[in-house]
C-alpha cells in the first residue's frame, strides 16, 4: 500500500465497524483521518478541514449519496 504520510482524510462511514477498520488501515498508512457518519456534518467539515481526500459510504443512512453516471464505473 502506498504511504499517505501527513494526508488529511474524511472518512465518511455510517457502518461503525466498517468506519473503524477503514480508519485503522489508513492511520496504518500514515494518513490523519477524520470521520463522521452524517452528511449533514461531512459537508461542513469539507469547507473548514479542506481534507487531501475523502472516502464515502455511497449509501450513507439509506440515502444513495452520488447519482449513478452513465459511462463511469465508481471504485468500490
Amino acid at each position: 500500500m502506498a504511504r499517505l504520510d501527513g494526508r488529511r482524510l474524511l472518512l465518511i462511514e455510517d457502518e461503525a465497524l466498517i468506519s473503524t477498520l477503514l480508519a485503522e488501515i489508513l492511520v496504518d498508512a500514515g494518513a490523519v483521518v477524520v470521520g463522521t457518519a452524517s452528511m449533514g456534518e461531512a459537508q461542513e467539515m469539507l469547507l473548514r478541514l479542506h481534507p487531501d481526500g475523502v472516502l464515502m459510504d455511497l449509501n450513507l443512512d439509506g440515502i444513495r449519496a452520488l447519482p449513478p453516471t452513465p459511462g463511469r464505473p465508481v471504485a468500490r
